[in-house]
């Protein structure tokens, strides 16, 4: 009786500790990623790398908030084998970024086990956005692939509403494709201090999409260099004021931009504004991390 009691126990035990380690969050294994893929192998799961880098501030943002949830965290350990790596650590981690083209961050990358991306997550996520794309992923799927399967079912003079509905998803879909891809450039050519070509990328983009997501594209690849310039900061104003100082990811980039050029009593006013504003959970731990950014930076 005594011994079964025991095991009980300690069954008991392992069931908390078990609960206790999806309430840390994603549990991130200290694998190399050959031995990773190995045994991601050996469970049929997938690889999953989670890239950043120390200065990555959407990176420290995601380790707060997405990957503290534990339904992000049950998902991740059910199908992936999960690793982290400092994109910028050393050489092997380096040469691995460099494997699976991550140039910009935050950047989740699925990897199956014989070595094949199959797909990417950028930027930050909530879980809920997380999963959604990490489920799309895994069955092979994205945006632009599911628009254009639905697109390419039915009589089209039966489904003509949705399919122009579906249309204009492809386009908005292709207008992301296109803000994330000049936005990775813009990123690179300013952290190198090239800034005449940066100028000449950021123009092209706001000649084809001249729109609030594209400038604000524009501001944060220039905040997330560690080192914006005026003209993110001019940007960044021009996102702000296009919606009305409405937009909490808007909100968010200005004020940090703000910061990180020195005017901090503003920056702090804006991110003060915008967290009275925030209406959802996401929002307001959004704008808490951006007013904690803030008050952090010193005053020009």
């Amino acid at each position: 009786m005594a011994s079964k009691r025991f095991f009980l126990a300690l069954a008991l035990l392992a069931s908390l500790l078990a609960e206790r380690s999806l309430a840390q969050g994603v549990k991130f294994h200290d694998l190399a990623f050959d031995q990773a893929a190995e045994r991601a192998a050996t469970e049929n799961k997938v690889v999953f790398v989670d890239f950043f880098t120390t200065w990555c501030v959407p990176c420290k943002q995601m380790d707060a908030t997405t990957f503290q949830d534990p339904e992000v965290a049950e998902w991740l350990a059910e199908h992936t084998v999960a690793l982290k790596v400092d994109a910028e650590g050393n050489e092997t981690n380096e040469a691995l970024a460099k494997r699976f083209g991550v140039r910009a961050l935050p950047n989740y990358v699925f990897i199956s086990p014989d070595g094949n991306l199959m797909g990417r997550i950028a930027g930050k996520r909530s879980p809920e956005q997380f999963i959604d794309a990490g489920e799309s992923v895994l069955r092979g799927e994205n945006a632009l692939d599911r628009a254009r399967s639905v697109l390419n079912q039915g009589d089209p003079n039966d489904q003509l509403a949705e399919n122009e509905e579906l249309q204009e998803q492809m386009r908005e879909t292709h207008r992301d494709m296109l803000r994330g891809s000049v936005a990775s450039t813009y990123q690179v050519l300013i952290g190198a201090g090239h800034l005449d070509e940066a100028t000449v990328v950021a123009g092209r983009l706001t000649e084809a999409l001249d729109d609030a997501d594209s400038y604000n594209a524009l501001a944060w690849a220039g905040y997330l260099t560690g080192s914006p310039v005026q003209a993110n900061l001019d940007q960044a104003r021009r996102a702000f004021e296009m919606t009305g100082g409405e937009n909490i990811a808007m909100v968010d980039t200005l004020a940090r931009v703000l910061a990180t050029l020195g005017h901090r009593d503003e920056a702090i006013s804006v991110a003060e504004a915008g967290l009275a504003k925030a209406g959802t959970t996401h929002d307001r731990q959004t704008m808490t991390g951006c007013l904690e950014y803030c008050r952090k930076q010193p005053a020009g």
